[in-house]
């Protein structure tokens, strides 16, 4: 199995009888092949949704960068609004390298934490602020009750995951819904809670939430 595994091959198990060493060995060798096998599917997963994600702004600054090469926009604001969509979809194209060059390092180990004392609430009322226009774009409203602390965290990181919650809330809610933010002590901690009035995630793939680029139903596309 082991060699199998060697030459590609990640669905290898093993028939685990007993108790003994060698029996926790072949446990211990089958959650291996198991999360090998997952890791393995979710990277080509990724490289499939990837390569997909980027067809999109490729195409759009194709044909926009051809129209414009050919004379066809000849009214100046359709020219100005062509150079602002390749802009746009240049920058969406800049967004995916960066994630997955931030996902790279996180892989290998070698992202750079700063931990500082914050305030949660500040960040939280920040990022309101700042999609609250894409928000507004999509006949929803974003909504704080912000009862949060002073934490010890890297700030920029916070940013980059309450940013990364609050676009997908976005994303999915229905129009003319809202999505709430909000922040509340427990203990110690915490609290960021981000709520939009979307689809719930089935029970079945609850369990699978924090798998490394699992999606819960494929066939949603992004905008």
């Amino acid at each position: 199995a082991s060699e199998a595994m060697g030459r590609g091959d990640f669905s290898q198990r093993i028939d685990v009888h007993g108790d003994d060493e060698v029996a926790h060995l072949g446990h211990a060798f089958n959650q291996m092949a198991q999360q090998v096998d997952r890791s393995t599917r979710a990277m080509r997963q990724l490289v499939a949704d990837v390569s997909h994600d980027l067809k999109t702004p490729l195409t759009s600054i194709q044909g926009y960068s051809q129209a414009m090469l050919d004379g066809v926009l000849e009214d100046e604001e359709e020219r100005r609004r062509a150079a602002e969509v390749v802009h746009e979809e240049a920058e969406r194209m800049r967004a995916l390298v960066e994630d997955l060059v931030y996902l790279s390092q996180i892989e290998a180990g070698q992202l750079p934490i700063t931990l500082e004392s914050m305030n949660i609430d500040d960040l939280v009322a920040a990022a309101a602020r700042r999609f609250r226009y894409r928000a507004e774009a999509g006949g929803i409203e974003i909504r704080t009750a912000l009862a949060g602390d002073v934490v010890f965290a890297d700030e920029r990181r916070m940013e980059q995951v309450l940013g990364n919650l609050l676009d997908n809330a976005i994303r999915y809610a229905p129009a003319g819904s809202e999505v709430l933010l909000r922040t509340v002590r427990v203990g110690p901690s915490v609290l960021i809670e981000v709520h939009n009035g979307g689809e719930p995630i089935p029970p079945d793939d609850l369990p699978r939430v924090f798998d490394r680029f699992y999606q819960v139903d494929r066939a949603r596309t992004r905008d």
